[in-house]
């Protein structure tokens, strides 16, 4: 029984350690992949910098269309708000079996 525990123990040791260096490697790459976002990042608001894009101007910039243009008129799904001209409900059901002929 000792023996049969002591095995056990050797193969829990031995996945603990495997886990462990996959822990290792697995936090190694993500913190490389951050590092690589941060320079990329760097890069990019340089270069947005040099050639003059910025969220500025595009927040200055004005529209050119009246707001009274954005109302019902840009409505994809008029039905909503289409009201109906006809709702007549007949009273009785038609076509009945005692309505039909038989020919």
């Amino acid at each position: 029984m000792q023996v049969l525990f002591e095995k056990i123990r050797i193969q829990f040791s031995w996945r603990y350690d495997v886990m462990n260096d996959f822990q290792k490697a697995i936090d190694t790459i993500t913190k490389a992949f951050e590092d690589l976002a941060a320079k990329i990042k760097e890069i990019a608001d340089t270069l947005n910098e040099a050639f003059g894009f910025s969220d500025a101007e595009k927040e200055k910039k004005k529209s050119l269309s009246s707001p009274a243009r954005y109302g019902m008129s840009l409505k994809k799904f008029r039905r909503e708000s289409f009201i109906k001209q006809y709702s007549y409900h007949p009273i009785a059901r038609k076509h009945l079996p005692y309505q039909r002929r038989n020919y």
